[in-house]
């Protein structure tokens, strides 16, 4: 005597946890938050890496000692 319990098929299943809709595209609101965050990213390397856009810290401070100064 066997003690089993049937379940449906589909219940286990991961395909039907799985959306349909976008089963082969993301949603726009993914893509922008993507694409955003590589812009981000850019700009972010571009206004504040020494050898893209020339900031530091040391150059930040100077700056601020002199409008201190005037």
């Amino acid at each position: 005597m066997s003690l089993e319990i049937e379940t449906p098929a589909t219940s286990d299943a991961a395909e039907a946890f799985e959306s349909k809709e976008t089963a082969h595209a993301l949603p726009w609101g993914w893509l922008l938050l993507f694409f955003g965050l590589i812009a981000w990213g850019a700009y972010y390397l571009w206004a504040y890496s020494p050898a893209l856009g020339g900031w530091s810290q040391a150059g930040e401070y100077q700056q601020s000692v002199e409008t201190a100064k005037k």
